[in-house]
């Protein structure tokens, strides 16, 4: 381990008053450890410092960037619902990650940008083991909430039950002496990614504001192995990353490589992954985003924390090869899935039901006029109606599905749309709309918008509403054209 000078370093020698929050009592990680790994993570910071030198963080915006936050103001987001603790990011990797020091010292190695890659430094980092272990699916993880308050053990125990139900992992709760996971109540929210193999504990911290469903299925998922989505390979197709506006000290987080993580290979890259990044994460200013979705219409898609998405679940059985007993093939349509416990059937994205997910799921939602609507040549109007007079704890959905002949594809033209609740995230009601891939989160709208026009990539397409409170009711117009 190189060792710096403290003016270089500035402030890795002092004392910090949240490492010992990094390591509760009991730990198997220690303080020194713990300094290791933050000077690992200052080296990939002063990595990523080039970045500027390469055209990535310059003193005014390229076209495209300044295009997009047009587009951005042009949306009219209220400000965003934020958290703003960070004591514990100097020894965090991108904000909730606490690595041990192999996997630190693999990321030092990988640059943050196509342009700056060191083809040796790649190769080596190609040649590594497995950037996370896996856990074994066939013994339950053993886990304790000894330390934590009833209301949050009672949303741990919930999110556990959820990740059980939904995947071929299993949990046993136990006491804080023989657990293999223990849930802490230390700074923040954070977790190690994958099974400590080395050690016979290890943490999750659920801190103060991270006491949500959402949130706390975040940080089981990194346990269990999942990284962000936004550090996939692939990310640069999908999101351009504001450098302007990210803390210098903190560009190491926006690295990308899939060599070290293979749950990026699973599944399409989900705007509405409960792994995704805030848009607004390690910004300067707080009012503009760091993370924009190059299809604009995508850009209040993510950041969501009310659950995992249908493609985080679908993942996770990918990774932990859940369905491997299951010996015959079945036809799973519209992204859905082999269902590891009735291998003769399929898991559906929440709009479709069925053995083989063809048929639409009308939704939960009370108020829903929920429709499989016929197109044709001729342009044909319909307004739809959702939403709850009661508030709910999570969305409740309401399911439209527009079917065009065999070879033809949907045009529609979105008229109006009723929300009053203009936040990123739309987190209590939005309409969400598929183009294509119903197995990843479609555009999630929830501000007053002018007339916006969608091509379906096949003869289907879908409309999703969500709500947890209000109604709303959106018009458009629909028609079937030639592919």
């Amino acid at each position: 381990m190189a060792h710096y000078p403290n003016s270089f370093f500035n402030y890795s020698c002092l004392a910090h008053p949240y490492k010992n929050q990094m390591v509760p009592s009991r730990s198997m990680n220690s303080h020194k450890n713990l300094e290791d790994i933050k000077e690992l993570l200052y080296l990939m910071n002063l990595k990523a410092q080039p970045s500027r030198r390469a055209g990535l963080y310059q003193l005014k915006p390229s076209k495209e960037l300044q295009e997009l936050l047009d587009k951005y103001d042009e949306m009219g987001f209220n400000p965003p619902i934020t958290n703003d603790s960070v004591e514990a990011d100097d020894y965090l990797f991108q904000g909730d990650i606490l690595l041990n020091k192999k996997q630190a010292q693999l990321l030092a190695r990988v640059p943050v940008t196509d342009q700056l890659e060191d083809k040796e430094n790649k190769r080596v980092t190609r040649q590594t083991t497995t950037f996370q272990e896996l856990w074994n699916k066939r013994k339950p993880i053993l886990y304790d909430v000894e330390s934590m308050s009833q209301s949050v053990s009672v949303l741990i125990r919930r999110v556990i039950a959820f990740w059980m139900k939904n995947s071929c992992v299993r949990f046993r709760e136990t006491d804080s002496t023989a657990s293999l996971i223990r849930f802490v109540p230390q700074s923040g929210c954070w977790s190690y990614v994958g099974h400590q193999t080395s050690w016979k504990q290890q943490e999750i911290s659920i801190g103060e504001n991270c006491d949500s469903f959402g949130t706390v299925s975040h940080e089981i998922a990194h346990a269990l192995g999942f990284l962000h989505t936004q550090s996939r390979e692939d990310r640069d197709d999908f999101v351009m990353i504001n450098f302007l506006n990210i803390d210098p000290e903190r560009l190491g987080n926006f690295m990308k490589d899939s060599d070290l993580w293979e749950t990026f290979r699973l599944t399409p890259y989900d705007y509405g992954s409960v792994m995704q990044y805030d848009p607004y994460a390690f910004a300067i200013n707080r009012r503009i985003p760091t993370v924009f979705a190059k299809d604009w219409r995508f850009q209040a898609t993510m950041g969501q924390r009310a659950a995992p998405s249908f493609s985080d679940i679908k993942a996770m059985n990918l990774l932990y090869k859940c369905d491997e007993k299951c010996k015959k093939k079945v036809n799973c349509t519209n992204g859905g899935y082999r269902n590891p416990k009735k291998c003769k059937v399929c898991i559906c994205p929440p709009q479709f039901k069925g053995s083989t997910c063809s048929n639409l799921n009308k939704g939960q939602l009370p108020i829903c006029n929920s429709k499989h609507l016929k197109a044709n040549e001729s342009w044909t109007s319909f307004t739809g109606c959702f939403g709850s007079s009661e508030t709910m704890t999570s969305f409740m959905d309401c399911n439209y599905l527009i079917e065009a002949e065999p070879g033809m594809r949907i045009q529609l033209k979105l008229k109006f749309l009723s929300s009053p609740y203009c936040y990123t995230s739309c987190p209590y009601q939005a309409v969400e709309v598929y183009e294509k891939n119903f197995d990843v989160a479609g555009m999630r709208l929830c501000c007053r918008v002018r007339e916006l026009t969608f091509t379906s990539e096949s003869e289907l397409f879908s409309i999703r509403g969500l709500s947890r409170y209000g109604n709303v009711s959106f018009h458009v117009w629909y028609t079937q054209i030639g592919k």
